[in-house]
């Protein structure tokens, strides 16, 4: 027997397939045949998403081992950031309900403050910054995690909640879009240290 609590579960899983359906029945390949890879096989494919090979970077040809270095540096401190990210993130609405008494309503109210402050962050700041500065970007936000991750665990009132919220919410906007800067920009990354 199904409890109310299993709906939105079938419903999620029921539109994921829908959209899979979608994707596989009703959009083309964009990608000529002429520039696809030939080389994959399925060992090569298990190759690629095997996680000891993700975070050794073995995929990757024609990179000089102090790039490697740097690059699996950044990646190690990006995955333990998004692994400690995700944690409060999924946590902060049971969090708040049980340190605050936070009814629906409160919680939808501190979303729409983390929703604006997103804005300000990425539209504001963000987009301001001069290129070139994505390194120092980063390292400010990463400094902002543990502040902000401290207040928000230890708050008493709404008030130390919504400081430690800032700080959090810092580090997550300008370490995300920054990391990813640095990830993409290729040939900036010799400056990344």
């Amino acid at each position: 027997t199904f409890g109310i609590f299993q709906y939105p579960a079938l419903f999620a899983i029921t539109t994921s397939i829908i959209v899979i359906l979608i994707i596989m029945l009703l959009l083309k390949e964009t990608l000529p045949k002429t520039k696809r890879s030939q080389s994959f096989s399925n060992t090569g494919i298990l190759y690629l998403v095997n996680p000891v090979s993700l975070f050794r970077f073995s995929a990757i040809k024609h990179i000089s081992k102090q790039e490697l270095s740097r690059l699996r540096m950044m990646s190690a401190a990006y995955f333990l950031y998004l692994l400690l990210f995700s944690g409060l993130e999924y946590s902060l609405t049971f969090h708040v309900h049980q340190r605050f008494q936070y009814t629906r309503m409160q919680q939808g109210q501190m979303f729409l403050f983390i929703g604006i402050l997103m804005s300000l962050v990425q539209g504001g700041y963000l987009r301001r910054r001069p290129p070139g500065t994505e390194k120092r970007t980063v390292l400010t936000g990463m400094a902002a995690i543990i502040p902000g991750m401290i207040l928000i665990g230890w708050a008493v009132n709404p008030l130390m909640l919504y400081i430690g919220l800032v700080l959090f919410l810092w580090c997550r906007y300008c370490s995300v879009l920054s990391n990813n800067s640095c990830f993409n920009l290729g040939k900036e990354m010799k400056r990344v240290k």
